[in-house]
Parts: structure tokens; sequence; C-alpha cells
């Protein structure tokens, strides 16, 4: 199969699971459709680079978390900025908690490895790979989280 039928059935496969993460980046459901939408076109664009057909999985993600946070960038929306906090003082509502809530409270970085690793199954050389962070930095940051979401689940 050529690589760019490989990239097409990647995309129809994986399509939810890649829209969830780049959701977790844009917190908003058109701007992670625009992320994926423009992510495609670059992968596209830049199939013939890619080397070996097996790493399509976590060349296509790092080129959604890179086209994400450039993204955030250009609208000056820092990640891990105040908005993370827009929901502080509101009343408690565990009837609607879901994964999403539970991941709220974890900074934009560790939030895309809880992702990666627990909706995507990814291993922590594949995330680390995507993130472009070292491996022992991805364990640390993913049961830092794991720690932080037991807490606030106790309370």
């Amino acid at each position: 199969m050529n690589k760019t039928k490989c990239f097409e059935h990647f995309i129809n496969e994986k399509i939810d699971s890649i829209y969830r993460f780049a959701y977790t980046y844009m917190r908003s459901r058109e701007d992670a459709e625009d992320v994926v939408n423009e992510s495609v076109v670059k992968a596209l664009k830049g199939i013939g680079g890619l080397k070996d057909e097996e790493a399509i999985k976590c060349w296509f993600y790092r080129i959604v978390a890179n086209t994400a946070v450039s993204e955030l960038r250009k609208r000056g929306r820092m990640i891990g900025g105040d908005d993370l906090f827009d929901d502080v003082g509101r009343e408690d509502d565990y009837s609607k908690l879901n994964f999403e809530s539970m991941i709220a409270s974890l900074s934009e970085d560790t939030k895309a490895v809880v992702v990666l690793k627990c909706c995507d199954n990814m291993s922590f050389r594949e995330i680390s790979e995507v993130l472009a962070i070292n491996e022992n930095t991805v364990k640390t940051r993913f049961y830092t989280a794991v720690k932080k979401l037991k807490e606030d689940t106790e309370l």
C-alpha cells in the first residue's frame, strides 16, 4: 500500500482519537476540527518525508500537536494559561462528571500525556515521540496526573 493510501486508512480509522487529542489543546470543538483539518493538509503535503509507514501514528500526532501549539501561540493563548480556571467558584455538579471534567484541572502538557495514554493506548515511548519530550518526562507527567486525579476524586 502506498503512503497516501496508508495515511487515508489511518485517518479513517483514528479520526475520533485524533480529534479528541486536538480538543485537549484547543478546548473548542470548532478549533479542534480546524486543527485536525490543517494537520491533515500538512501531512498530505509532507507524506513523502515519511520514512516508515509503521511510524505514521506518531508522525501524524506530532503534526497535530505542533499545529495546535502554533495556533495557540498565534492567538496569544499560552498553554497552561489563566483560562484553565474559568470554572473556579462555580458550584460542583458531580452528576456530569466525565473524563473531560476530570482532566480539566491538569496542565495542557499533562493532559496531552493522559489522553494519549488512556484514550489512544499509546506507549510511553510513542508519547515521547509525539510530544518531542524525554520518555521519563512522559512517565513522570502521567503518574503525577494519576496521583492528582486520585486525590481529586477522593474529596
